[in-house]
């Protein structure tokens, strides 16, 4: 496995991370969007101090991944609740 991802460079996270943002925008699900900046702040994090490995590469965007779908998901349900009770105040 270490093989596998030996040769990463900041570029190909940021390019994950793009891929990622745009299939959310085809899905609309918010679940790639978070994948996706988790992918480019590992791609930010592998330009500032390129000897990070490739173990902390893939430790970092699983831990960014889960955490920020984790923390946005209650945030984001609790936007859609209120903007549902902003629009049926308005036909009222």
């Amino acid at each position: 496995m270490e093989t596998l991802f030996s040769n990463i460079d900041f570029l190909d996270w940021l390019i994950l991370g793009a891929v990622l943002i745009i299939v959310e925008i085809f899905v609309c699900s918010t679940f790639f969007l978070w994948m996706g900046i988790s992918a480019v702040i590992v791609g930010i994090f592998l330009k500032i101090n390129p000897e990070l490995s490739s173990n902390t590469q893939l430790l970092t965007f699983a831990f960014l991944s889960v955490s920020s779908i984790y923390i946005a998901n209650p945030i984001l349900v609790l936007l859609k609740v209120s903007q549902r009770t902003i629009l049926k105040e308005e036909k009222d």
